[in-house]
């Protein structure tokens, strides 16, 4: 079973991890590589426990389906909430279709790396707004590819239900290096 989402970083594991390696002041690298795991992790978890499929048909069809669809979400509402805040700023802002998915899944990491700013500015770990807004922007560059990714698998999905999101590879020295620093972010 899976974990309930919430898009709260005191109740996510994966992404208190992100916040770890940003208040030990990890390289872009490491941070991007575990941004980019922690994305479509949050988003196959969010996909079991909402109706996540049939929220992007209707947001993409803006034929009022996707509130009932929201209010009847009894996990992750959260992301239900957010998800139709993606599709009603794509209706009034005349965003491009095709883009909901893909403003959702950055919609998704704003929230968690809102969060993750406040943490550890207040932290003491030598943070100030300025550089956490910096490394954001760098890691908005980094991570775009991996978005547009996800943005066309969670299409793919809407279209052909059978198709599961898909994490992108990792090899087996990728992982071990990123646990290895963990590791040594430890108290254990």
């Amino acid at each position: 079973m899976a974990e309930n989402e919430m898009l709260d970083l005191g109740k996510s594991r994966r992404w208190q991890n992100l916040c770890r390696l940003i208040q030990a002041h990890a390289s872009v690298e490491d941070i991007w590589a575990e941004a980019k795991d922690c994305l479509p992790k949050t988003l196959q978890n969010v996909a079991k426990q909402i109706p996540l499929s049939d929220m992007l048909m209707a947001a993409e069809e803006g034929n009022g389906n996707l509130g009932e669809l929201v209010r009847n979400c009894q996990k992750a509402k959260d992301f239900a909430r957010l998800l139709q805040v993606c599709a009603e700023q794509a209706a009034n802002g005349g965003l491009n279709h095709g883009s909901i998915a893909e403003s959702f899944i950055w919609a998704i990491f704003d929230k968690f790396y809102d969060q993750i700013r406040m943490e550890s500015v207040s932290a003491e770990c030598a943070h100030n707004f300025q550089t956490l807004d910096q490394l954001r922007a760098e890691l908005k560059l980094k991570l775009a590819p991996t978005v547009q990714e996800l943005a066309r698998q969670l299409y793919r999905k809407t279209n052909d239900r059978t198709t599961p999101i898909r994490m992108p590879k990792t090899t087996t020295a990728q992982k071990a290096k990123h646990q290895e620093k963990l590791l040594e972010m430890s108290v254990l």
